[in-house]
């Protein structure tokens, strides 16, 4: 059981959009945090109202950390990934939800295990939250209507575990 989980925008956007925010808290019942910057990128984009009006209810849940701190230090890495990733570091994080590679290799460096939206997706129907087609439509959601990008052979694997669970 992870006790300590910060999130990046990525995962807060897609499942927004599937209105699927309530699984963190379901997953994870202990604190769940992010950093300022991210909820200001988050803010300053497009969001439609409806999953505007969502995000703000789980910003409102969540503990939202004013940091201006950077000390790990990779060019690659945004600014504000670069604060999530030094946060989550200095405070021992146990898990870090984001979609992004580079800060995934990051985190797994610094011990932080990782997940994305599909990893939570997928948890969430070997924990019964949601019934494996549910999470299928949810995904194919994501892909046909939210431009989420995934390959072919990642999808594959998804399909696969979800048809093991049934």
């Amino acid at each position: 059981m992870y006790k300590k989980v910060i999130i990046d925008s990525c995962p807060i956007i897609f499942l927004s959009k599937i209105n699927a925010l309530d699984i963190l808290f379901l997953l994870f019942p202990g604190e769940i945090t992010t950093i300022k910057k991210v909820k200001d990128e988050i803010e300053k984009g497009f969001i439609p109202v409806v999953e505007s009006i969502e995000i703000d209810k789980f910003f409102n849940k969540i503990e939202v950390v004013d940091t201006n701190k950077t000390f790990i230090s990779s060019s690659t890495l945004s600014r504000t990934d670069n604060e999530l990733i030094t946060y989550a570091a200095n405070n021992n994080f146990d898990l870090m939800i984001t979609d992004d590679n580079l800060l995934r290799r990051v985190s797994l460096h610094e011990k932080i295990k990782t997940i994305g939206t599909l990893g939570l997706l997928v948890q969430c129907a070997k924990r019964i939250i949601h019934s494996p087609a549910e999470i299928r439509g949810f995904i194919d959601d994501l892909i046909k209507k939210h431009k989420l990008r995934i390959s072919i052979e990642l999808y594959s694997n998804i399909i696969s575990t979800l048809d093991k669970i049934n």
